[in-house]
């Protein structure tokens, strides 16, 4: 039988469930449940990052930043801890409706149980269809990159790429030309980096995530 890893975190979304409506600029509740299921105590050393995603791209808040949360109390063996909060997103736009938490946890080599998901149906605002084309549109190569990384879209309103790291901190902003950004990352750390491409009135088209090694 083959060993499993000592740290070991698996994460249970609760809130939002299955057939719940999510509006873009509203509040909805976030609630889930980090445990141990490892065989060593996580430390106060060891961080836990949650971050949710929809369809697969990064969630944003209404105000532009990933929606994430960080454990740092430490959990034994078997422990659990529960977090709920409200937030107001402004999601990606997407044709498919799952929602996820992913529970990251750097000595977790298991991630058979880091993910916990809900199908959802989100209300957009007027629009979409232009959005949606857009967003459909982006290409962004190369993935994994260590120079330079190019954005594509099929949009003439988009304005920006905006570049975060997985603190949510913002560490590059390139401005579209002809539909096109190339954004320096020579000098950015090894590791996951969240892209938001935004229009000329501020609205996200298009969020996800690349690779710098």
């Amino acid at each position: 039988m083959a060993a499993f890893a000592q740290k070991d975190v698996a994460v249970t979304l609760h809130s939002p469930v299955n057939g719940d409506t999510i509006r873009q600029s509203a509040s909805f509740n976030l609630n889930f449940t980090v445990t141990n299921v490892g065989t060593e105590a996580i430390t106060s050393t060891d961080t836990v990052i949650v971050i949710f995603t929809i369809d697969t791209n990064i969630l944003y808040s209404s105000i532009g930043i990933p929606v994430f949360k960080m454990i740092t109390t430490g959990l034994a063996v078997g422990d659990s801890v529960v977090t709920s909060y409200n937030v107001t997103t402004k999601f990606p736009v997407a044709l498919a409706t799952e929602i996820c938490a992913l529970a990251v946890l750097d000595a977790d080599n298991n991630m058979d149980n880091n993910a916990s998901c809900a199908d959802v149906v989100l209300t957009y605002n007027t629009g979409v269809n232009e959005i949606l084309a857009a967003a459909n549109s982006v290409k962004v190569f190369p993935n994994p990159a260590s120079t330079m990384v190019n954005f594509t879209i099929d949009y003439n309103k988009a304005e920006q790429v905006s570049v975060y790291d997985v603190t949510g901190k913002l560490v590059n902003t390139t401005a579209f030309q002809f539909n096109q950004a190339q954004v320096d990352v020579a000098s950015l750390k090894a590791g996951i980096y969240i892209y938001q491409i935004t229009d000329v009135t501020g609205k996200v088209i298009k969020a996800g995530k690349f690779n710098v090694q």
